[in-house]
């Protein structure tokens, strides 16, 4: 009589923490980029549209209310960067 086999699903990664075991504390990083880009007198809606996203997306990430993800972060630096050129 055949054994019946058992399928193994791999482990699904956390959606807080990446599987990295930290929790990120999107609220603070929104806070500390939207701050910067304030005192650098830049629109939200200018970093938005050179990230790829909308500026309610753009928002929504800088209140905290949508998580960051290294993609984002970067791509928001690099769009600071590429308005003070």
């Amino acid at each position: 009589m055949p054994t019946a086999q058992k399928t193994l699903t791999p482990p699904r990664t956390c959606p807080r923490c990446g599987g990295t075991g930290s929790d990120i504390d999107h609220q603070a990083i929104g806070a500390v980029l939207s701050t910067r880009r304030m005192k650098m007198g830049k629109q939200a809606k200018d970093v938005a549209s050179l990230m790829g996203v909308t500026p309610w997306k753009l928002c929504k990430l800088e209140k905290g209310n949508r998580n960051w993800t290294e993609e984002l972060i970067s791509a928001y630096e690099d769009a600071l960067n590429d308005i003070t050129k």
